[in-house]
Protein backbone atom coordinates (compact mmCIF):
# COMPACT_ATOMS: atom_id res chain seq x y z
CA UNK A 1 0.00 0.00 0.00
CA UNK A 2 0.87 3.64 -0.38
CA UNK A 3 2.22 6.07 1.77
CA UNK A 4 -0.40 8.77 2.88
CA UNK A 5 1.37 12.23 3.26
CA UNK A 6 -2.07 13.99 3.05
CA UNK A 7 -3.34 13.55 6.49
CA UNK A 8 -0.70 15.50 8.42
CA UNK A 9 0.99 17.31 5.88
CA UNK A 10 1.00 20.49 7.48
CA UNK A 11 2.82 19.39 10.50
CA UNK A 12 5.43 17.41 8.12
CA UNK A 13 6.27 20.59 6.03
CA UNK A 14 6.44 22.89 9.36
CA UNK A 15 9.24 20.31 10.22
CA UNK A 16 10.94 20.35 7.21
CA UNK A 17 11.26 24.03 6.61
CA UNK A 18 12.34 24.61 9.86
CA UNK A 19 15.38 21.88 9.03
CA UNK A 20 15.79 23.68 5.40
CA UNK A 21 16.14 27.43 7.16
CA UNK A 22 19.59 28.25 8.33
CA UNK A 23 18.40 30.72 10.64
CA UNK A 24 16.24 28.33 12.22
CA UNK A 25 18.16 26.04 15.46
CA UNK A 26 16.21 23.11 14.78
CA UNK A 27 19.02 20.56 12.27
CA UNK A 28 16.66 17.23 12.04
CA UNK A 29 12.91 16.13 12.32
CA UNK A 30 12.38 12.67 13.00
CA UNK A 31 9.20 11.41 11.04
CA UNK A 32 7.38 7.72 11.50
CA UNK A 33 4.33 5.83 11.00
CA UNK A 34 0.43 6.36 12.74
CA UNK A 35 0.50 2.86 14.55
CA UNK A 36 -0.29 -0.03 12.13
CA UNK A 37 -1.84 2.36 9.16
CA UNK A 38 0.88 3.81 6.41
CA UNK A 39 0.04 7.51 7.75
CA UNK A 40 3.20 9.15 8.37
CA UNK A 41 3.28 12.00 11.30
CA UNK A 42 6.07 13.69 13.00
CA UNK A 43 7.75 12.16 16.14
CA UNK A 44 10.27 14.77 17.43
CA UNK A 45 12.65 17.57 16.83
CA UNK A 46 15.65 18.74 18.16
CA UNK A 47 18.97 21.46 17.41
CA UNK A 48 21.57 19.12 19.19
CA UNK A 49 23.15 17.50 15.76
CA UNK A 50 23.27 13.81 14.96
CA UNK A 51 24.18 12.56 18.34
CA UNK A 52 20.65 13.83 19.87
CA UNK A 53 18.89 12.02 16.66
CA UNK A 54 20.73 8.41 17.07
CA UNK A 55 19.26 8.16 20.84
CA UNK A 56 15.70 9.01 19.18
CA UNK A 57 15.53 5.91 16.67
CA UNK A 58 13.87 2.74 17.60
CA UNK A 59 14.95 -0.58 17.09
CA UNK A 60 12.15 -2.24 16.44
CA UNK A 61 10.29 0.74 14.25
CA UNK A 62 11.01 1.98 10.69
CA UNK A 63 11.72 6.05 10.44
CA UNK A 64 12.39 8.82 8.33
CA UNK A 65 14.96 11.38 9.76
CA UNK A 66 15.83 14.75 7.03
CA UNK A 67 18.59 16.35 9.20
CA UNK A 68 20.95 19.17 8.22
CA UNK A 69 24.71 18.53 9.18
CA UNK A 70 28.01 21.55 8.34
CA UNK A 71 30.21 20.18 5.55
CA UNK A 72 33.45 19.40 7.03
CA UNK A 73 35.93 20.87 4.22
CA UNK A 74 33.46 23.97 3.16
CA UNK A 75 31.12 24.24 6.43
CA UNK A 76 28.55 24.52 3.63
CA UNK A 77 25.15 23.12 5.21
CA UNK A 78 24.20 19.39 3.92
CA UNK A 79 20.70 18.10 4.09
CA UNK A 80 20.94 14.19 4.74
CA UNK A 81 17.64 11.99 4.12
CA UNK A 82 18.57 8.56 6.60
CA UNK A 83 15.41 5.27 5.81
CA UNK A 84 16.04 3.99 9.09
CA UNK A 85 14.66 0.24 9.02
CA UNK A 86 15.14 -1.16 12.91
CA UNK A 87 16.48 -4.63 13.07
CA UNK A 88 13.79 -5.86 15.24
CA UNK A 89 10.60 -4.41 12.69
CA UNK A 90 8.36 -7.17 10.93
CA UNK A 91 9.24 -8.34 8.12
CA UNK A 92 5.71 -7.67 6.85
CA UNK A 93 6.15 -3.84 7.49
CA UNK A 94 9.32 -4.05 6.15
CA UNK A 95 8.05 -5.24 2.74
CA UNK A 96 5.18 -3.22 2.74
CA UNK A 97 7.47 0.04 3.65
CA UNK A 98 10.32 -0.82 1.28
CA UNK A 99 8.86 1.36 -1.77
CA UNK A 100 8.03 4.88 0.65
CA UNK A 101 11.32 6.09 0.59
CA UNK A 102 10.98 7.00 -3.21
CA UNK A 103 7.47 9.11 -2.43
CA UNK A 104 9.07 10.40 1.32
CA UNK A 105 11.98 11.54 -0.79
CA UNK A 106 9.81 13.51 -3.09
CA UNK A 107 7.86 15.15 -0.52
CA UNK A 108 11.39 15.89 1.40
CA UNK A 109 13.01 17.62 -1.41
CA UNK A 110 16.49 19.38 -1.13
CA UNK A 111 18.50 16.51 0.36
CA UNK A 112 21.72 16.60 -0.55
CA UNK A 113 22.44 12.27 0.09
CA UNK A 114 20.02 9.38 1.25
CA UNK A 115 21.48 6.58 4.03
CA UNK A 116 19.90 3.72 4.69
CA UNK A 117 20.28 2.39 8.09
CA UNK A 118 19.79 -1.11 9.95
CA UNK A 119 21.78 -1.00 13.40
CA UNK A 120 23.21 1.77 15.18
CA UNK A 121 26.87 1.14 13.79
CA UNK A 122 25.13 2.53 10.16
CA UNK A 123 23.52 5.61 12.12
CA UNK A 124 26.14 6.73 13.91
CA UNK A 125 27.33 10.23 13.57
CA UNK A 126 31.16 9.29 12.30
CA UNK A 127 29.92 7.32 9.62
CA UNK A 128 27.10 9.65 8.41
CA UNK A 129 29.94 12.41 8.54
CA UNK A 130 31.92 10.36 6.22
CA UNK A 131 29.42 9.89 3.85
CA UNK A 132 28.65 13.51 3.43
CA UNK A 133 32.36 14.18 3.17
CA UNK A 134 32.62 11.51 -0.03
CA UNK A 135 29.40 12.82 -1.13
CA UNK A 136 30.97 16.66 -1.51
CA UNK A 137 31.62 17.73 -4.89
CA UNK A 138 34.72 19.01 -3.75
CA UNK A 139 37.52 18.25 -1.74
CA UNK A 140 38.78 21.54 -1.29
CA UNK A 141 39.31 22.33 1.97
CA UNK A 142 38.63 26.30 2.49
CA UNK A 143 39.63 26.52 5.95
CA UNK A 144 43.72 25.55 5.21
CA UNK A 145 44.16 29.14 2.88
CA UNK A 146 47.68 28.96 1.72
CA UNK A 147 49.57 32.48 2.77
CA UNK A 148 49.23 35.31 -0.38
CA UNK A 149 53.18 36.50 1.20
CA UNK A 150 54.75 33.08 0.13
CA UNK A 151 52.65 32.63 -3.39
CA UNK A 152 55.07 33.97 -6.78
CA UNK A 153 52.84 37.06 -7.80
CA UNK A 154 54.21 36.93 -11.50
CA UNK A 155 52.54 38.20 -14.16
CA UNK A 156 49.94 36.34 -16.13
CA UNK A 157 51.74 34.82 -19.39
CA UNK A 158 50.40 34.06 -22.78
CA UNK A 159 51.42 31.17 -25.39
CA UNK A 160 49.68 33.59 -27.87
CA UNK A 161 52.36 35.10 -30.77
CA UNK A 162 51.81 37.52 -33.18
CA UNK A 163 51.62 36.16 -36.59
CA UNK A 164 53.93 38.42 -38.98
CA UNK A 165 53.97 37.52 -42.92
CA UNK A 166 57.31 38.41 -43.40
CA UNK A 167 58.83 36.84 -40.43
CA UNK A 168 57.05 33.77 -40.72
CA UNK A 169 57.68 32.98 -44.58
CA UNK A 170 61.02 32.93 -45.37
CA UNK A 171 61.66 33.36 -49.22
CA UNK A 172 64.11 31.24 -49.39
CA UNK A 173 62.50 27.93 -48.06
CA UNK A 174 59.79 28.83 -50.35
CA UNK A 175 61.62 28.84 -53.22
CA UNK A 176 63.54 25.73 -52.16
CA UNK A 177 60.20 23.99 -52.00
CA UNK A 178 59.38 24.31 -55.11
CA UNK A 179 61.84 23.81 -56.64
CA UNK A 180 62.23 20.18 -55.33
CA UNK A 181 58.58 19.85 -56.35
CA UNK A 182 59.73 20.73 -59.87
CA UNK A 183 62.47 18.33 -59.58
CA UNK A 184 60.43 15.69 -58.65
CA UNK A 185 57.71 16.15 -60.92
CA UNK A 186 60.55 15.88 -63.49
CA UNK A 187 62.00 13.11 -62.07
CA UNK A 188 58.16 11.33 -62.21
CA UNK A 189 57.77 12.35 -65.88
CA UNK A 190 60.96 10.94 -66.63
CA UNK A 191 60.45 7.90 -64.96
CA UNK A 192 57.03 7.39 -67.03
CA UNK A 193 58.54 8.12 -70.09
CA UNK A 194 61.47 5.54 -69.69
CA UNK A 195 58.81 3.19 -68.76
CA UNK A 196 56.71 4.08 -71.45
CA UNK A 197 60.24 3.46 -74.09
CA UNK A 198 60.73 0.70 -72.37
CA UNK A 199 57.31 -0.86 -72.98
CA UNK A 200 57.19 0.47 -76.35
CA UNK A 201 60.60 -1.16 -77.19
CA UNK A 202 59.61 -4.48 -75.84
CA UNK A 203 56.65 -4.68 -77.75
CA UNK A 204 58.82 -3.48 -80.99
CA UNK A 205 61.24 -6.68 -80.39
CA UNK A 206 58.44 -9.09 -80.23
CA UNK A 207 56.74 -7.93 -83.00
CA UNK A 208 60.24 -7.69 -85.38
CA UNK A 209 60.64 -11.38 -83.62
CA UNK A 210 57.11 -12.80 -84.90
CA UNK A 211 57.63 -11.07 -88.49
CA UNK A 212 60.73 -12.54 -89.11
CA UNK A 213 59.13 -15.97 -87.45
CA UNK A 214 56.86 -15.51 -89.86
CA UNK A 215 58.52 -14.17 -93.02
CA UNK A 216 61.24 -17.66 -92.51
CA UNK A 217 57.72 -19.41 -92.54
CA UNK A 218 56.63 -17.80 -96.04
CA UNK A 219 59.42 -17.92 -97.32
CA UNK A 220 59.87 -22.07 -96.47
CA UNK A 221 56.26 -22.89 -98.03
CA UNK A 222 57.04 -20.41 -100.99
CA UNK A 223 60.51 -22.79 -101.70
CA UNK A 224 58.40 -25.51 -100.90
CA UNK A 225 55.45 -24.23 -103.53
CA UNK A 226 58.55 -23.28 -106.11
CA UNK A 227 59.97 -26.93 -105.91
CA UNK A 228 56.63 -28.47 -105.99
CA UNK A 229 55.77 -25.94 -109.52
CA UNK A 230 59.43 -27.03 -110.47
CA UNK A 231 58.59 -30.87 -110.92
CA UNK A 232 55.43 -30.35 -112.14
CA UNK A 233 56.47 -28.31 -114.63
CA UNK A 234 59.34 -30.63 -115.37
CA UNK A 235 56.83 -33.37 -115.45
CA UNK A 236 54.78 -31.50 -118.17
CA UNK A 237 57.57 -30.61 -119.99
CA UNK A 238 58.58 -34.51 -120.17
CA UNK A 239 54.84 -35.18 -120.96
CA UNK A 240 54.84 -33.03 -123.94
CA UNK A 241 58.05 -33.96 -124.93
CA UNK A 242 56.68 -37.83 -124.88
CA UNK A 243 53.44 -36.64 -126.05
CA UNK A 244 54.77 -34.79 -129.04
CA UNK A 245 57.82 -37.67 -130.07
CA UNK A 246 54.77 -40.37 -129.66
CA UNK A 247 52.66 -38.08 -132.04
CA UNK A 248 55.27 -37.24 -134.73
CA UNK A 249 56.34 -40.66 -134.85
CA UNK A 250 52.83 -41.87 -135.48
CA UNK A 251 52.18 -38.89 -138.13
CA UNK A 252 55.88 -39.59 -139.74
CA UNK A 253 54.13 -43.26 -140.20
CA UNK A 254 50.83 -42.91 -140.72
CA UNK A 255 49.89 -45.57 -138.43
CA UNK A 256 46.11 -43.18 -136.86
CA UNK A 257 43.50 -41.61 -139.60
CA UNK A 258 42.45 -38.48 -139.44
CA UNK A 259 39.92 -39.09 -136.15
CA UNK A 260 42.43 -40.38 -134.23
CA UNK A 261 44.77 -37.97 -134.42
CA UNK A 262 42.18 -35.73 -134.41
CA UNK A 263 41.46 -37.58 -130.90
CA UNK A 264 45.11 -37.26 -129.53
CA UNK A 265 45.21 -33.87 -130.47
CA UNK A 266 41.95 -32.97 -128.31
CA UNK A 267 43.37 -34.92 -125.26
CA UNK A 268 46.78 -33.47 -125.53
CA UNK A 269 45.24 -30.10 -125.39
CA UNK A 270 42.56 -30.85 -122.60
CA UNK A 271 46.03 -32.30 -120.42
CA UNK A 272 47.95 -29.30 -120.86
CA UNK A 273 44.60 -26.84 -120.40
CA UNK A 274 44.10 -28.78 -116.73
CA UNK A 275 47.22 -28.97 -115.75
CA UNK A 276 47.90 -25.40 -116.09
CA UNK A 277 44.40 -24.52 -114.91
CA UNK A 278 45.47 -26.57 -111.35
CA UNK A 279 49.08 -24.82 -111.35
CA UNK A 280 46.93 -21.68 -111.31
CA UNK A 281 44.49 -22.33 -109.18
CA UNK A 282 46.74 -23.44 -106.39
CA UNK A 283 49.27 -20.24 -106.93
CA UNK A 284 46.08 -18.11 -106.61
CA UNK A 285 43.97 -19.44 -104.17
CA UNK A 286 46.33 -18.18 -101.17
CA UNK A 287 47.05 -14.50 -103.20
CA UNK A 288 45.34 -11.77 -103.44
CA UNK A 289 43.76 -9.70 -106.81
CA UNK A 290 47.47 -7.98 -106.61
CA UNK A 291 49.10 -11.21 -106.64
CA UNK A 292 46.82 -12.80 -109.46
CA UNK A 293 47.47 -9.52 -111.65
CA UNK A 294 51.30 -9.62 -111.38
CA UNK A 295 50.99 -13.21 -112.40
CA UNK A 296 48.66 -12.69 -115.81
CA UNK A 297 51.65 -9.99 -115.89
CA UNK A 298 54.25 -12.63 -115.54
CA UNK A 299 52.94 -15.01 -117.84
CA UNK A 300 52.28 -12.08 -120.47
CA UNK A 301 55.63 -10.27 -120.31
CA UNK A 302 57.59 -9.77 -122.76
CA UNK A 303 60.47 -11.89 -121.87
CA UNK A 304 58.01 -15.39 -121.80
CA UNK A 305 56.85 -13.97 -125.51
CA UNK A 306 60.14 -13.82 -126.25
CA UNK A 307 61.11 -17.39 -125.63
CA UNK A 308 57.72 -18.80 -126.95
CA UNK A 309 59.00 -16.56 -130.27
CA UNK A 310 62.14 -19.19 -130.08
CA UNK A 311 60.12 -22.24 -129.48
CA UNK A 312 57.63 -21.35 -132.19
CA UNK A 313 60.92 -20.76 -134.67
CA UNK A 314 61.87 -24.11 -133.40
CA UNK A 315 58.78 -25.80 -133.88
CA UNK A 316 58.53 -24.29 -137.57
CA UNK A 317 62.02 -25.64 -138.42
CA UNK A 318 60.83 -29.02 -137.31
CA UNK A 319 57.47 -28.46 -139.25
CA UNK A 320 59.97 -27.88 -142.07
CA UNK A 321 62.14 -30.80 -141.71
CA UNK A 322 58.11 -33.04 -141.63
CA UNK A 323 57.01 -31.59 -144.36
CA UNK A 324 60.16 -32.59 -146.42
CA UNK A 325 60.01 -35.79 -145.37
CA UNK A 326 56.55 -36.10 -145.69
CA UNK A 327 56.57 -34.90 -149.52
CA UNK A 328 59.40 -37.70 -150.06
CA UNK A 329 57.52 -39.95 -148.57
CA UNK A 330 54.65 -38.91 -150.67
CA UNK A 331 56.42 -39.89 -154.25
CA UNK A 332 57.33 -43.07 -152.64
CA UNK A 333 53.98 -44.34 -150.76
CA UNK A 334 50.82 -42.11 -150.90
CA UNK A 335 49.51 -39.53 -153.23
CA UNK A 336 49.39 -36.34 -153.03
CA UNK A 337 45.61 -36.08 -150.71
CA UNK A 338 47.02 -38.20 -147.88
CA UNK A 339 50.49 -36.50 -148.09
CA UNK A 340 48.13 -32.43 -147.65
CA UNK A 341 46.02 -33.82 -145.12
CA UNK A 342 48.82 -35.19 -142.82
CA UNK A 343 50.83 -31.39 -143.22
CA UNK A 344 47.73 -30.10 -142.39
CA UNK A 345 47.11 -31.89 -139.01
CA UNK A 346 51.00 -31.22 -138.35
CA UNK A 347 50.61 -27.66 -138.47
CA UNK A 348 47.03 -27.81 -136.90
CA UNK A 349 49.20 -29.31 -133.40
CA UNK A 350 51.75 -26.60 -134.28
CA UNK A 351 49.05 -24.11 -133.94
CA UNK A 352 48.02 -25.36 -131.22
CA UNK A 353 51.07 -25.35 -128.66
CA UNK A 354 51.00 -21.23 -129.45
CA UNK A 355 47.59 -20.63 -129.52
CA UNK A 356 47.88 -18.19 -126.91
CA UNK A 357 50.18 -15.69 -128.19
CA UNK A 358 48.78 -15.48 -131.95
CA UNK A 359 49.65 -11.74 -132.23
CA UNK A 360 53.31 -12.20 -132.02
CA UNK A 361 52.49 -15.10 -134.47
CA UNK A 362 50.41 -12.77 -136.87
CA UNK A 363 53.52 -10.58 -137.27
CA UNK A 364 56.32 -12.80 -137.26
CA UNK A 365 54.04 -14.85 -140.05
CA UNK A 366 53.24 -11.63 -141.89
CA UNK A 367 57.13 -10.43 -142.45
CA UNK A 368 57.85 -14.26 -143.51
CA UNK A 369 54.40 -14.06 -146.26
CA UNK A 370 55.97 -10.55 -147.77
CA UNK A 371 59.68 -12.56 -148.46
CA UNK A 372 57.68 -15.11 -150.48
CA UNK A 373 57.65 -14.98 -154.00
CA UNK A 374 54.74 -15.29 -155.81
CA UNK A 375 54.02 -18.66 -157.45
CA UNK A 376 51.55 -19.81 -160.53
CA UNK A 377 47.99 -20.01 -160.49
CA UNK A 378 47.39 -16.92 -158.53
CA UNK A 379 43.69 -16.99 -158.39
CA UNK A 380 43.63 -20.19 -157.00
CA UNK A 381 45.90 -19.69 -154.37
CA UNK A 382 44.14 -16.09 -153.84
CA UNK A 383 40.95 -18.17 -153.34
CA UNK A 384 42.74 -20.52 -150.87
CA UNK A 385 44.14 -17.58 -148.88
CA UNK A 386 40.32 -16.16 -148.65
CA UNK A 387 39.28 -18.85 -147.16
CA UNK A 388 41.67 -18.93 -144.99
CA UNK A 389 41.69 -15.21 -143.74
CA UNK A 390 37.53 -16.06 -143.63
CA UNK A 391 38.08 -18.82 -141.47
CA UNK A 392 40.66 -16.82 -138.61
CA UNK A 393 38.59 -14.11 -138.85
CA UNK A 394 35.40 -16.53 -137.58
CA UNK A 395 37.39 -18.65 -135.11
CA UNK A 396 39.49 -15.89 -134.03
CA UNK A 397 42.62 -17.76 -135.36
CA UNK A 398 45.75 -15.76 -136.09
CA UNK A 399 47.35 -15.83 -139.82
CA UNK A 400 49.84 -18.98 -138.68
CA UNK A 401 47.47 -20.85 -141.02
CA UNK A 402 48.50 -18.59 -144.09
CA UNK A 403 51.88 -19.89 -144.63
CA UNK A 404 50.51 -23.44 -144.35
CA UNK A 405 47.55 -23.45 -146.62
CA UNK A 406 49.57 -21.61 -149.32
CA UNK A 407 52.55 -24.36 -148.91
CA UNK A 408 49.44 -26.94 -149.54
CA UNK A 409 47.79 -25.44 -152.75
CA UNK A 410 51.44 -24.84 -154.29
CA UNK A 411 51.73 -28.76 -153.62
CA UNK A 412 48.56 -29.37 -154.74
CA UNK A 413 49.82 -27.76 -157.99
CA UNK A 414 52.09 -29.86 -158.64
CA UNK A 415 49.67 -32.09 -158.77
CA UNK A 416 48.54 -33.92 -162.34
CA UNK A 417 45.49 -32.57 -162.35
CA UNK A 418 44.42 -28.62 -161.57
CA UNK A 419 40.91 -29.44 -160.79
CA UNK A 420 40.99 -32.24 -158.88
CA UNK A 421 44.06 -30.64 -156.67
CA UNK A 422 41.40 -27.63 -156.21
CA UNK A 423 38.28 -29.73 -155.33
CA UNK A 424 40.77 -31.88 -152.59
CA UNK A 425 42.06 -28.48 -150.94
CA UNK A 426 38.70 -27.37 -150.47
CA UNK A 427 37.58 -30.81 -148.81
CA UNK A 428 41.31 -30.78 -146.40
CA UNK A 429 40.02 -27.27 -145.36
CA UNK A 430 36.63 -27.84 -144.49
CA UNK A 431 38.78 -31.09 -142.41
CA UNK A 432 40.78 -28.70 -141.46
CA UNK A 433 37.88 -25.77 -140.38
CA UNK A 434 36.52 -28.75 -138.14
CA UNK A 435 39.73 -29.27 -136.32
CA UNK A 436 40.29 -25.78 -135.69
CA UNK A 437 36.65 -25.45 -134.12
CA UNK A 438 37.24 -28.40 -131.98
CA UNK A 439 41.32 -27.03 -131.16
CA UNK A 440 39.74 -23.64 -130.39
CA UNK A 441 37.14 -24.85 -128.21
CA UNK A 442 35.85 -21.95 -126.04
CA UNK A 443 35.88 -23.22 -122.75
CA UNK A 444 34.20 -22.05 -119.82
CA UNK A 445 31.92 -19.24 -120.62
CA UNK A 446 29.97 -16.26 -119.33
CA UNK A 447 28.19 -13.53 -120.25
CA UNK A 448 28.45 -9.93 -118.78
CA UNK A 449 25.92 -8.38 -116.61
CA UNK A 450 27.41 -5.06 -116.43
CA UNK A 451 30.17 -2.99 -118.16
CA UNK A 452 33.53 -3.02 -117.20
CA UNK A 453 36.63 -0.68 -118.54
CA UNK A 454 40.26 -1.71 -118.12
CA UNK A 455 42.35 -0.14 -115.01
CA UNK A 456 45.13 -1.33 -117.34
CA UNK A 457 46.55 -3.62 -119.49
CA UNK A 458 46.33 -6.50 -117.79
CA UNK A 459 42.52 -6.49 -118.02
CA UNK A 460 39.65 -6.54 -119.96
CA UNK A 461 37.08 -4.51 -121.03
CA UNK A 462 33.27 -5.20 -121.86
CA UNK A 463 29.78 -4.35 -122.22
CA UNK A 464 26.51 -5.87 -120.98
CA UNK A 465 25.33 -8.93 -122.48
CA UNK A 466 28.81 -10.03 -124.01
CA UNK A 467 30.14 -13.43 -123.88
CA UNK A 468 33.20 -13.37 -122.17
CA UNK A 469 35.20 -16.97 -123.21
CA UNK A 470 38.33 -19.05 -122.30
CA UNK A 471 37.73 -18.45 -118.72
CA UNK A 472 40.05 -19.64 -115.91
CA UNK A 473 38.73 -19.23 -112.18
CA UNK A 474 42.03 -18.73 -110.81
CA UNK A 475 40.61 -16.70 -107.72
CA UNK A 476 37.46 -16.50 -106.16
CA UNK A 477 37.32 -12.12 -107.23
CA UNK A 478 38.99 -12.17 -110.32
CA UNK A 479 38.59 -14.58 -112.85
CA UNK A 480 40.48 -14.66 -116.72
CA UNK A 481 39.27 -14.98 -120.13
CA UNK A 482 39.23 -13.51 -123.82
CA UNK A 483 36.50 -10.49 -124.24
CA UNK A 484 34.84 -10.11 -127.70
CA UNK A 485 37.58 -8.08 -129.04
CA UNK A 486 40.22 -11.11 -128.58
CA UNK A 487 41.83 -9.18 -125.94
CA UNK A 488 42.70 -11.22 -122.92
CA UNK A 489 43.07 -10.62 -119.14
CA UNK A 490 41.77 -10.41 -115.58
CA UNK A 491 38.05 -9.47 -115.02
CA UNK A 492 35.82 -9.01 -111.85
CA UNK A 493 33.83 -12.05 -111.51
CA UNK A 494 30.74 -11.12 -109.91
CA UNK A 495 29.87 -8.67 -113.36
CA UNK A 496 29.53 -12.21 -115.19
CA UNK A 497 27.35 -14.84 -115.17
CA UNK A 498 28.47 -18.30 -115.94
CA UNK A 499 26.46 -20.01 -118.88
CA UNK A 500 25.97 -23.45 -120.51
Amino acid sequence: MAINLKKHEDELRKAWKAVLDDNDPTNWALFGYEKQANDLILLSTGDNGLEELVDQLNVASIMYAFCRVADPKTELPKYVLINWQGEGAPFSRKGTCANHINDVANFFRGAHLTINARNEDEAEPESIMQKVSMASATRYNFKERSDPASENLAPVGTNYRRVQPQREINVNERENFWKKQQEDEKRRKLDEKKKVEEARAKLEAEQRERELKAAKEREILAQKKDEELLKKREAEKNAENAARNELSRRLSFGDHNDEEREDLTRQRQNEIAKQRSEETQKLMSQRSVKNARALFEQNTSAGQLSSIRNNEIHQQNNASSLITSDREKRETELDGQKTTTESVTERLTSVEVRKDEKTENEEYVEDEEEEEDEEENEEEVYDVRQISQAMDMHYGVGCAYSEPLEDIAEEAEEGADEQSTTEKIFENQLDLEKEVFSVLDQGLKARALYDYQAADETEISFDPDDIITHIEQIDEGWWQGMAPNGTFGLFPANYVELIE
